[in-house]
């Protein structure tokens, strides 16, 4: 398996991120929701553990989380994301950006949400 050559700080800001198709949301009392995603499962999952194609997954966000993953559209970049979140909570940019990068990582590991990063070697979905 090949290694994924590293990206810059810049590409990683000027990235955009994009949801897994999300199926449902329930307003949760906290102000935050409940999202259902679906996920494309894979052969290996389907062979050995007869999964079906697709699947769903409930995930609960706080408001933070709404807002981030409202933003995750294909549209906005990382860094718009960043400003925004930066803006809206009268945060610093490094409060701001570390909230939000954090954030994302997580939704990234678990599969709520994919990355475009623009001219990247491969200029694929990471």
């Amino acid at each position: 398996m090949s290694e994924k050559p590293p990206i810059s700080r810049d590409q990683s800001l000027d990235a955009r991120p994009v949801s897994a198709e999300i199926r449902g949301r329930q307003p949760l009392p906290d102000g935050g929701q409940r999202v259902t995603v679906a996920f494309v499962t894979g052969k290996w999952q389907r062979m050995i553990l007869r999964l079906p194609d697709r699947i769903t997954r409930d995930f609960e966000l706080d408001s933070y989380g709404v807002e981030v993953v409202d933003m995750c559209d294909g549209q906005h970049t990382v860094k718009q994301m960043i400003e925004a979140f930066a803006k809206k909570h009268k945060l610093n940019m490094v409060e701001a950006e570390q909230a939000t990068l954090t954030f994302l990582k997580t939704l990234i590991g678990k599969g709520v949400v994919s990355i475009m990063i623009p001219n990247a070697p491969s200029n694929s979905k990471r």
